[in-house]
Protein backbone atom coordinates (compact mmCIF):
# COMPACT_ATOMS: atom_id res chain seq x y z
CA UNK A 1 0.00 0.00 0.00
CA UNK A 2 1.14 3.45 -0.62
CA UNK A 3 0.24 6.66 1.25
CA UNK A 4 -0.56 10.19 0.01
CA UNK A 5 -0.16 12.64 2.44
CA UNK A 6 -0.94 16.91 1.86
CA UNK A 7 -0.88 19.29 5.15
CA UNK A 8 -2.19 22.49 4.17
CA UNK A 9 -2.66 25.65 6.66
CA UNK A 10 -6.53 24.76 6.96
CA UNK A 11 -6.83 21.20 6.29
CA UNK A 12 -4.83 17.49 6.32
CA UNK A 13 -5.57 15.48 3.51
CA UNK A 14 -5.07 11.54 3.47
CA UNK A 15 -5.23 8.74 0.90
CA UNK A 16 -4.43 5.05 0.63
CA UNK A 17 -4.02 3.57 -2.69
CA UNK A 18 -3.39 -0.43 -3.42
CA UNK A 19 0.31 -0.63 -4.39
CA UNK A 20 -0.60 -3.05 -7.45
CA UNK A 21 -3.06 -0.59 -9.76
CA UNK A 22 -3.42 2.86 -7.61
CA UNK A 23 -6.84 2.09 -6.76
CA UNK A 24 -8.04 4.07 -3.88
CA UNK A 25 -8.94 1.92 -0.35
CA UNK A 26 -9.49 4.83 2.16
CA UNK A 27 -9.36 8.67 2.10
CA UNK A 28 -9.44 11.20 5.12
CA UNK A 29 -9.67 14.72 5.83
CA UNK A 30 -8.57 16.76 9.32
CA UNK A 31 -8.21 20.15 10.81
CA UNK A 32 -4.66 21.52 10.64
CA UNK A 33 -3.95 22.83 13.95
CA UNK A 34 -2.07 26.26 14.01
CA UNK A 35 1.49 26.06 15.22
CA UNK A 36 1.43 21.89 15.71
CA UNK A 37 0.42 19.84 12.92
CA UNK A 38 1.13 17.21 14.21
CA UNK A 39 -2.45 15.89 15.50
CA UNK A 40 -3.96 16.50 12.13
CA UNK A 41 -1.55 14.10 10.50
CA UNK A 42 -2.07 11.40 13.29
CA UNK A 43 -5.89 11.98 12.61
CA UNK A 44 -5.39 11.44 9.08
CA UNK A 45 -3.21 8.77 9.00
CA UNK A 46 -5.21 6.90 11.92
CA UNK A 47 -8.51 7.04 9.63
CA UNK A 48 -7.27 5.73 6.36
CA UNK A 49 -5.08 3.05 7.96
CA UNK A 50 -8.10 1.88 10.54
CA UNK A 51 -8.27 -1.96 10.29
CA UNK A 52 -5.16 -2.35 8.28
CA UNK A 53 -1.62 -3.62 8.74
CA UNK A 54 0.78 -0.32 8.76
CA UNK A 55 3.43 -2.64 7.99
CA UNK A 56 2.11 -3.25 4.76
CA UNK A 57 2.67 0.61 3.53
CA UNK A 58 5.77 0.49 1.31
CA UNK A 59 6.13 4.32 1.01
CA UNK A 60 4.21 7.82 2.43
CA UNK A 61 4.96 10.70 -0.16
CA UNK A 62 3.94 13.90 1.61
CA UNK A 63 3.14 17.26 0.19
CA UNK A 64 2.52 20.18 1.94
CA UNK A 65 2.00 24.63 1.78
CA UNK A 66 3.30 25.39 5.09
CA UNK A 67 6.58 26.82 4.08
CA UNK A 68 4.77 28.59 1.06
CA UNK A 69 2.33 29.86 3.13
CA UNK A 70 4.44 31.17 6.12
CA UNK A 71 6.62 33.24 2.99
CA UNK A 72 3.28 34.55 1.76
CA UNK A 73 1.91 35.38 4.79
CA UNK A 74 4.97 36.81 6.52
CA UNK A 75 4.85 34.36 8.98
CA UNK A 76 8.30 33.19 8.43
CA UNK A 77 11.73 33.51 10.37
CA UNK A 78 13.58 36.62 10.11
CA UNK A 79 16.61 35.71 8.64
CA UNK A 80 20.58 37.73 8.19
CA UNK A 81 22.36 37.63 4.83
CA UNK A 82 26.16 37.90 4.99
CA UNK A 83 27.24 38.41 1.38
CA UNK A 84 30.60 38.62 0.27
CA UNK A 85 29.39 39.86 -3.71
CA UNK A 86 32.99 40.25 -4.85
CA UNK A 87 33.63 43.40 -7.51
CA UNK A 88 30.17 44.07 -9.66
CA UNK A 89 27.11 44.88 -8.59
CA UNK A 90 26.14 45.70 -4.91
CA UNK A 91 23.60 43.22 -4.06
CA UNK A 92 21.38 46.53 -2.36
CA UNK A 93 21.00 47.66 -5.72
CA UNK A 94 18.39 44.80 -6.40
CA UNK A 95 17.21 43.39 -2.70
CA UNK A 96 16.70 46.93 -1.74
CA UNK A 97 17.10 48.78 2.01
CA UNK A 98 17.23 45.82 4.41
CA UNK A 99 18.73 45.54 8.06
CA UNK A 100 19.18 42.52 7.82
CA UNK A 101 21.06 42.08 4.87
CA UNK A 102 25.35 42.88 5.49
CA UNK A 103 27.63 43.03 2.78
CA UNK A 104 31.15 41.89 3.55
CA UNK A 105 34.61 42.89 1.92
CA UNK A 106 36.36 40.35 0.31
CA UNK A 107 36.03 38.46 -3.19
CA UNK A 108 36.22 35.24 -5.46
CA UNK A 109 37.32 34.81 -8.88
CA UNK A 110 35.28 33.51 -11.47
CA UNK A 111 37.42 29.99 -10.80
CA UNK A 112 36.84 30.27 -7.23
CA UNK A 113 39.55 31.39 -6.18
CA UNK A 114 39.62 33.62 -3.07
CA UNK A 115 40.81 36.64 -3.62
CA UNK A 116 40.32 38.20 -0.49
CA UNK A 117 38.79 37.35 2.67
CA UNK A 118 36.69 39.71 5.11
CA UNK A 119 38.73 40.31 8.70
CA UNK A 120 37.00 38.99 11.79
CA UNK A 121 36.11 42.21 13.04
CA UNK A 122 33.69 42.41 10.03
CA UNK A 123 31.86 39.50 10.56
CA UNK A 124 31.21 39.84 13.96
CA UNK A 125 30.31 43.35 13.11
CA UNK A 126 27.71 42.38 10.81
CA UNK A 127 26.49 39.61 13.00
CA UNK A 128 25.77 41.87 15.83
CA UNK A 129 23.81 43.94 13.34
CA UNK A 130 21.79 41.50 12.02
CA UNK A 131 20.80 40.05 15.53
CA UNK A 132 20.07 43.32 16.53
CA UNK A 133 17.54 43.37 14.40
CA UNK A 134 16.11 39.74 15.63
CA UNK A 135 17.15 37.23 13.14
CA UNK A 136 16.42 33.85 14.04
CA UNK A 137 18.27 32.19 11.30
CA UNK A 138 21.60 33.19 9.06
CA UNK A 139 22.42 32.99 5.40
CA UNK A 140 25.86 33.48 4.12
CA UNK A 141 26.32 33.74 0.31
CA UNK A 142 29.60 34.25 -1.56
CA UNK A 143 29.98 34.81 -5.14
CA UNK A 144 31.47 31.56 -7.59
CA UNK A 145 30.85 29.59 -4.40
CA UNK A 146 29.43 26.73 -6.20
CA UNK A 147 33.13 26.69 -7.43
CA UNK A 148 34.64 26.52 -4.54
CA UNK A 149 32.74 26.75 -0.78
CA UNK A 150 35.90 27.83 1.16
CA UNK A 151 35.14 31.30 1.39
CA UNK A 152 31.50 30.51 3.12
CA UNK A 153 32.84 27.74 5.04
CA UNK A 154 35.17 29.99 6.77
CA UNK A 155 32.47 32.53 7.37
CA UNK A 156 30.00 29.68 8.96
CA UNK A 157 32.90 28.55 11.21
CA UNK A 158 33.29 32.21 12.95
CA UNK A 159 29.23 32.43 12.81
CA UNK A 160 29.06 29.31 14.96
CA UNK A 161 31.51 29.93 17.40
CA UNK A 162 29.49 33.22 17.82
CA UNK A 163 26.29 32.31 17.71
CA UNK A 164 26.40 28.75 18.61
CA UNK A 165 24.91 25.59 17.18
CA UNK A 166 21.48 26.05 17.73
CA UNK A 167 20.92 28.79 14.61
CA UNK A 168 20.08 28.37 11.78
CA UNK A 169 22.63 28.45 8.98
CA UNK A 170 22.29 27.77 5.47
CA UNK A 171 25.60 28.17 3.08
CA UNK A 172 24.81 29.62 -0.51
CA UNK A 173 27.28 26.37 -2.10
CA UNK A 174 24.01 24.34 -0.82
CA UNK A 175 21.86 25.71 -3.56
CA UNK A 176 23.25 23.76 -6.45
CA UNK A 177 25.69 24.38 -9.23
CA UNK A 178 24.22 27.56 -11.26
CA UNK A 179 26.22 31.03 -11.17
CA UNK A 180 23.06 33.19 -11.28
CA UNK A 181 24.09 35.17 -7.63
CA UNK A 182 21.04 36.94 -7.18
CA UNK A 183 18.44 33.78 -7.31
CA UNK A 184 21.36 32.79 -5.03
CA UNK A 185 21.10 34.92 -2.32
CA UNK A 186 17.05 34.27 -2.61
CA UNK A 187 17.28 30.80 -2.10
CA UNK A 188 19.66 30.96 0.49
CA UNK A 189 17.52 33.62 2.17
CA UNK A 190 13.88 31.32 1.94
CA UNK A 191 15.84 28.05 3.34
CA UNK A 192 16.86 30.50 6.20
CA UNK A 193 13.73 32.01 6.92
CA UNK A 194 11.62 28.34 6.96
CA UNK A 195 14.73 26.18 8.56
CA UNK A 196 12.90 26.26 11.70
CA UNK A 197 9.41 25.65 10.59
CA UNK A 198 10.57 23.03 8.27
CA UNK A 199 12.69 21.22 11.06
CA UNK A 200 9.69 20.84 13.23
CA UNK A 201 7.09 19.94 10.32
CA UNK A 202 9.61 16.77 9.15
CA UNK A 203 10.14 16.01 13.50
CA UNK A 204 5.89 16.04 13.19
CA UNK A 205 5.61 13.41 10.23
CA UNK A 206 8.63 11.14 11.50
CA UNK A 207 6.85 11.13 15.25
CA UNK A 208 3.89 10.60 13.62
CA UNK A 209 5.35 7.41 11.52
CA UNK A 210 6.83 6.29 14.36
CA UNK A 211 3.39 6.56 16.82
CA UNK A 212 1.46 4.46 13.83
CA UNK A 213 3.95 1.83 13.51
CA UNK A 214 4.98 3.11 9.73
CA UNK A 215 8.36 1.71 8.92
CA UNK A 216 8.26 2.27 5.45
CA UNK A 217 10.25 5.41 3.36
CA UNK A 218 9.01 9.23 4.12
CA UNK A 219 9.55 11.42 0.71
CA UNK A 220 8.33 15.09 0.39
CA UNK A 221 7.19 16.05 -3.31
CA UNK A 222 9.48 18.86 -4.48
CA UNK A 223 8.43 21.88 -6.48
CA UNK A 224 8.95 19.83 -9.92
CA UNK A 225 7.12 17.09 -9.13
CA UNK A 226 10.23 15.18 -7.85
CA UNK A 227 10.59 13.22 -4.48
CA UNK A 228 13.51 13.77 -2.02
CA UNK A 229 14.13 12.51 1.62
CA UNK A 230 12.30 13.96 4.54
CA UNK A 231 15.60 14.65 5.84
CA UNK A 232 16.49 16.10 2.70
CA UNK A 233 13.70 18.36 2.67
CA UNK A 234 14.60 19.48 6.29
CA UNK A 235 17.84 20.79 5.07
CA UNK A 236 16.78 22.33 1.89
CA UNK A 237 12.71 23.21 2.26
CA UNK A 238 12.99 25.95 -0.15
CA UNK A 239 12.79 22.91 -3.18
CA UNK A 240 9.65 21.82 -1.48
CA UNK A 241 7.89 25.38 -1.28
CA UNK A 242 5.92 24.67 -4.65
CA UNK A 243 5.04 21.20 -3.54
CA UNK A 244 1.45 21.66 -2.68
CA UNK A 245 1.22 23.89 -6.24
CA UNK A 246 2.82 20.29 -7.70
CA UNK A 247 0.54 18.03 -6.01
CA UNK A 248 -2.63 19.46 -7.30
CA UNK A 249 -1.21 19.91 -10.82
CA UNK A 250 -0.54 16.34 -10.50
CA UNK A 251 -4.02 15.96 -9.71
CA UNK A 252 -5.42 17.63 -12.61
CA UNK A 253 -2.71 15.83 -15.04
CA UNK A 254 -4.11 11.98 -13.54
CA UNK A 255 -8.12 13.13 -13.93
CA UNK A 256 -7.70 15.14 -17.17
CA UNK A 257 -6.44 11.83 -18.52
CA UNK A 258 -9.20 11.70 -20.96
CA UNK A 259 -9.11 10.77 -24.97
CA UNK A 260 -8.56 14.35 -25.74
CA UNK A 261 -6.19 15.25 -23.25
CA UNK A 262 -3.26 15.51 -25.56
CA UNK A 263 -5.02 18.26 -27.26
CA UNK A 264 -5.93 20.55 -23.95
CA UNK A 265 -4.60 23.29 -22.71
CA UNK A 266 -5.71 23.73 -19.27
CA UNK A 267 -5.39 26.39 -16.50
CA UNK A 268 -5.84 24.73 -12.84
CA UNK A 269 -7.21 27.04 -10.02
CA UNK A 270 -6.71 25.25 -7.05
CA UNK A 271 -8.21 27.50 -3.94
CA UNK A 272 -7.28 26.55 -0.15
CA UNK A 273 -7.55 28.31 2.88
CA UNK A 274 -4.58 30.48 2.97
CA UNK A 275 -3.53 31.02 -1.15
CA UNK A 276 -5.06 30.10 -4.32
CA UNK A 277 -2.57 28.23 -6.78
CA UNK A 278 -2.05 28.38 -10.32
CA UNK A 279 -0.97 26.45 -13.13
CA UNK A 280 -0.76 25.01 -16.06
CA UNK A 281 -0.95 22.32 -18.75
CA UNK A 282 -0.11 22.95 -22.91
CA UNK A 283 -1.51 20.07 -25.06
CA UNK A 284 -1.85 18.31 -21.64
CA UNK A 285 1.64 17.99 -20.26
CA UNK A 286 2.67 20.60 -17.31
CA UNK A 287 5.08 23.08 -18.34
CA UNK A 288 8.41 23.82 -16.35
CA UNK A 289 9.75 27.14 -14.84
CA UNK A 290 12.44 28.16 -17.14
CA UNK A 291 15.00 29.64 -14.71
CA UNK A 292 13.15 28.34 -11.22
CA UNK A 293 10.44 29.09 -8.52
CA UNK A 294 9.57 32.54 -7.46
CA UNK A 295 8.04 33.27 -4.49
CA UNK A 296 6.73 36.76 -2.86
CA UNK A 297 8.85 38.57 -5.65
CA UNK A 298 11.81 36.57 -4.97
CA UNK A 299 13.19 34.64 -7.69
CA UNK A 300 14.47 31.28 -6.61
CA UNK A 301 17.14 28.60 -8.06
CA UNK A 302 14.73 25.99 -7.17
CA UNK A 303 13.77 23.75 -10.51
CA UNK A 304 9.63 23.84 -10.59
CA UNK A 305 6.49 23.36 -12.44
CA UNK A 306 5.64 26.42 -13.97
CA UNK A 307 2.98 27.74 -10.86
CA UNK A 308 1.72 31.52 -9.46
CA UNK A 309 0.30 31.38 -5.86
CA UNK A 310 -1.28 34.09 -4.61
CA UNK A 311 -2.34 34.92 -0.52
CA UNK A 312 -5.78 35.10 -1.27
CA UNK A 313 -7.93 31.54 0.02
CA UNK A 314 -11.14 30.65 1.19
CA UNK A 315 -9.90 32.17 5.10
CA UNK A 316 -8.30 35.52 3.80
CA UNK A 317 -8.99 37.82 6.93
CA UNK A 318 -10.70 40.99 5.41
CA UNK A 319 -9.76 44.78 7.03
CA UNK A 320 -10.46 48.13 6.05
CA UNK A 321 -7.30 50.03 5.16
CA UNK A 322 -7.70 53.73 3.66
CA UNK A 323 -11.61 53.38 2.59
CA UNK A 324 -11.04 50.29 0.94
CA UNK A 325 -11.90 46.45 2.02
CA UNK A 326 -8.29 44.61 1.76
CA UNK A 327 -8.06 40.93 1.47
CA UNK A 328 -5.39 38.96 3.09
CA UNK A 329 -2.83 37.96 3.37
CA UNK A 330 -3.25 36.73 6.47
CA UNK A 331 -6.00 33.98 7.53
CA UNK A 332 -8.50 34.70 10.12
CA UNK A 333 -10.38 30.99 10.03
CA UNK A 334 -13.65 30.33 8.16
CA UNK A 335 -15.78 32.35 10.28
CA UNK A 336 -14.16 35.28 9.04
CA UNK A 337 -17.24 36.48 7.14
CA UNK A 338 -19.43 36.45 10.07
CA UNK A 339 -17.00 39.02 11.75
CA UNK A 340 -18.52 42.92 11.88
CA UNK A 341 -16.41 45.83 12.04
CA UNK A 342 -16.43 48.14 15.31
CA UNK A 343 -17.67 51.16 12.69
CA UNK A 344 -20.43 49.30 11.07
CA UNK A 345 -21.12 48.34 7.51
CA UNK A 346 -19.08 50.10 5.24
CA UNK A 347 -19.48 50.84 1.38
CA UNK A 348 -15.90 50.37 0.03
CA UNK A 349 -15.14 48.36 -2.84
CA UNK A 350 -13.19 45.23 -2.10
CA UNK A 351 -9.23 45.38 -3.48
CA UNK A 352 -9.24 43.72 -6.90
CA UNK A 353 -5.50 43.10 -6.58
CA UNK A 354 -5.67 39.74 -6.08
CA UNK A 355 -7.86 38.82 -9.06
CA UNK A 356 -5.99 40.97 -11.64
CA UNK A 357 -2.89 38.79 -10.37
CA UNK A 358 -5.39 35.79 -11.45
CA UNK A 359 -6.17 37.25 -14.87
CA UNK A 360 -2.93 38.65 -15.43
CA UNK A 361 -1.63 34.81 -15.07
CA UNK A 362 -4.42 33.14 -17.08
CA UNK A 363 -3.55 35.58 -20.09
CA UNK A 364 0.47 34.46 -19.69
CA UNK A 365 -0.67 31.23 -19.72
CA UNK A 366 -2.56 31.44 -22.86
CA UNK A 367 -0.04 32.74 -24.61
CA UNK A 368 2.92 30.00 -23.18
CA UNK A 369 0.42 27.34 -24.23
CA UNK A 370 -0.09 28.91 -27.62
CA UNK A 371 3.85 29.27 -27.98
CA UNK A 372 4.94 25.74 -27.09
CA UNK A 373 2.67 24.61 -30.23
CA UNK A 374 4.47 26.86 -32.51
CA UNK A 375 1.69 29.19 -33.10
CA UNK A 376 4.13 32.01 -32.20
Amino acid sequence: MLVGLDVGGTHTDAALLARADGRLLAFAKAPTRPGDVLPGILEALQEVLRGRDPGAVRRVCVSSTLGLNALLTGRNDPAGLLVVPGPGIDPRSFWGPAPLLQVLPGAQDHRGNIVAAPEREDIWRALRHIMEHKARAVGIVCKFSPKNPGLENSIAEQVRDELGPDMPLVLGASAGGALNFPRRMHTVWCNASLARISRAFILSLEQAGRDLGLACPLVVLKADAGVFSARQAALDPASSMGSGPAASLLGTWALGGGQNAAMCDTLMIDMGGTTTDLAIMAGGVPLLSSQGLTVRGRPTLVRSLWTRSIALGGDSSLRLRDGQIVIGPDRSGPAVALSTYPDGPNEAAPSARSCLQIEDFASRARKTALFAKGVY
